[in-house]
């Protein structure tokens, strides 16, 4: 899916994993790995969550919104509180 575009700095995919079995959610986040730029986020709906191996929340609280788990030593600024 999408092999060879560039990575995207935002993906909005609200409502999607709760249909999801747990294989195709795997790989539904892989391919968001794939496809999210290294300081790119991902926001899902307020019943999903991507936090684990491969993402953690960033933002305020409440935002429903994941970076990319990185092992560089700069991980992707959390957005500015209003």
């Amino acid at each position: 899916f999408l092999m060879g575009e560039p990575p995207y700095d935002a993906v909005f995919c609200r409502n999607l994993f709760i249909y999801l079995t747990a294989d195709a959610r795997r790989a539904a986040t892989a391919t968001l790995d794939r496809l999210l730029a290294a300081d790119g986020v991902a926001f899902v709906g307020h019943a999903e969550t991507l936090a684990g191996e491969r993402f953690r929340a960033v933002g305020p609280a409440g935002a429903f919104a994941f970076g990319r788990r990185t092992q560089e030593p700069n991980p992707p600024t959390p957005f500015p509180r209003r």
